[in-house]
């Protein structure tokens, strides 16, 4: 994970939608001020359905919340593993289940390095100018407390990332 984390454009915030993080990858996310991990604070899928709406992107690994950010029509970034589930095919950058969907694939086993590369340049060729924006918490906060209950209001928003711990799993 710690990896992985180098490669995000520290200039944008993220938000972890992980539930469940293991105790090496939770002490990882707590010493990067730009992400903040709110999956403790999703009770449900309406819960994380809201968060998703407020995100510029979501950016995760083959989870439910992938399937739900494509199915809610909100811009989903999907990194896949060399074989992948049949679900999204071979060969295309694109989803025909999710229209909002784009695809980073291994183009060899076990080597996430290409995928990060693209990931950090996609990311940079979409929000070039955006800077370290701080808390967020006043400009995303109304929206979430309109859409969900108190304990997720306190989270700071941007970029979803939804897949610190499987991402952490698959490189390991």
């Amino acid at each position: 994970l710690a990896n992985f984390l180098t490669m995000l454009p520290a200039n944008l915030e993220y938000a972890s939608l992980q539930r469940e993080l293991r105790p090496k990858d939770a002490a990882v996310l707590k010493t990067c001020a730009h992400i903040r991990a709110v999956g403790d604070d999703l009770v449900d899928f309406s819960d994380t359905a809201a968060v998703c709406e407020l995100m510029d992107v979501v950016i995760g690994v083959d989870t439910s919340i992938v399937h739900l950010a494509g199915a809610l029509g909100r811009p989903v970034w999907v990194l896949l593993p060399f074989n992948p589930d049949w679900r999204w095919m071979l060969e295309r950058a694109d989803s025909p289940w999710y229209a909002s969907a784009r695809l980073y694939r291994q183009r060899c086993a076990r080597d996430w390095t290409p995928v990060f590369e693209n990931l950090k340049a996609d990311l940079q060729r979409r929000w070039p100018m955006r800077q370290n924006c701080g808390p967020v918490a006043g400009r995303i906060a109304g929206k979430i407390d309109q859409k969900i209950d108190a304990p997720a209001a306190n989270f700071l928003g941007g970029i979803a990332i939804a897949l610190a711990a499987q991402i952490a799993e698959m490189i390991e």
